[in-house]
């Protein structure tokens, strides 16, 4: 056994030793006999010589083998040793590295998840704020508010919606502008067309002439007070002109009447107005009238009639009076002529008025 020693042990003194590099009593003291024992292979060193140790236990004793260890096997062993205590100790902190690097990664996720939510909220907040701006925005211009503006920053797409939004109010204020400023313009007009109409109603009221409107399909638009009166005042049902609107013309004129009318129907379709001169036989007497008739068109479409009725019995009665009383100046200047110089002849050659009496 080269290098190595062997010591036979009788109550822990050496009875027997074989290349024992000291004496017993120099290495008892460092020498782990009882590991040895316990089945341990415990390292000893004596001097440069590494030994490792192993023992056969006996009745009193033992008996212990030394064999050397190559150069620096005890240092490596130390650090083996080292190591696997190292490791035992990093095993015993196992679970507190465990619950640290798990708290390290709690605390790294909570932080990327709050990181994220913070993010997430910035762009939502990007994002619904203009979106919210505008809901409002569409209200308040659904309201009839057309004056409100969104006004918020915005990027991209949501900054042209915005501008575009924005534009879209502006036009809708003006046409609405425009609107109100048209809507008082006809309102104005309305208002002139109403006095206008008024007025024009106030004047065929006024007239002592019947007049009379009716529409392409022969109804009555417009009748007044002198129509009314010229047909129907001597009738059993007299007929107001508001009664006679919406009616056909042949329920409001006689027959023989409307007969006479037809004709200047058809020549003022041609001409656009005409006139002729008839008698109307009505209840209360006869009349002679002067009808005009003027036709309604507008683009070349027929809208209707406009008949005009002028009572001329009184003018005609005044003409026939003038006419006599003019007949009868001439006939008495024509009979006055001669008498004349037979009065001045009879004058000159009869005696004076005493000469007559004493005769």
């Amino acid at each position: 056994m080269q290098g190595g020693f062997i010591i036979a042990l009788a109550q822990s003194n050496a009875e027997y030793s074989l290349n024992i590099p000291a004496r017993w009593a120099d290495i008892k003291d460092h020498f782990p006999v009882q590991s040895a024992i316990r089945g341990e292979h415990p390292h000893f060193q004596w001097g440069q010589t590494d030994y490792i140790v192993a023992a056969a236990p006996l009745r009193n004793g033992a008996v212990v083998v030394a064999m050397p260890l190559p150069p620096k096997f005890a240092e490596t062993a130390r650090q083996i040793q080292e190591s696997q205590q190292r490791y035992i100790e990093l095993a015993a902190k196992r679970k507190l590295f465990r619950r640290t690097y798990i708290g390290f990664l709690l605390l790294l996720t909570v932080v990327v998840l709050f990181a994220s939510t913070w993010l997430a909220l910035l762009l939502s907040k990007l994002v619904n704020r203009p979106v919210a701006a505008l809901a409002a925005g569409t209200e308040a211009i659904s309201k009839g508010q057309l004056s409100y503006r969104v006004d918020i920053r915005a990027t991209d797409e949501l900054a042209e919606l915005v501008q575009s939004f924005n534009s879209m109010a502006e036009q809708l204020e003006s046409s609405r502008r425009q609107i109100d400023a048209s809507s008082r313009d006809v309102g104005s007009a309305n208002e002139a067309l109403e006095r206008r109409r008024r007025y024009i109603e106030t004047v065929l009221e006024s007239i002592p002439t019947g007049v009379i409107s009716v529409d392409a399909a022969r109804r009555v638009t417009l009748a007044n007070a002198a129509f009314s009166r010229m047909f129907y005042l001597d009738r059993n049902e007299y007929l107001s002109p508001a009664a006679l609107v919406g009616r056909p013309l042949q329920e409001v004129m006689p027959a023989d009447v409307l007969a006479d009318l037809e004709p200047l129907l058809r020549r003022a379709d041609r001409m656009g107005i005409t006139a002729a001169n008839t008698e109307l036989d009505l209840p209360r007497a006869r009349l002679n009238v002067a009808v005009t008739v003027s036709a309604l068109r507008h683009a070349a479409e027929g809208l209707g009639y406009v008949l005009v009725f002028e009572d001329l019995s009184d003018l005609l009665r005044a003409q026939k009076q003038a006419a006599w009383r003019e007949v009868a100046r001439r006939v008495a200047h024509e009979i006055k002529n001669p008498l004349t110089p037979i009065a001045l002849f009879r004058r000159a050659h009869s005696p004076p008025f005493s000469t007559r009496h004493s005769a």
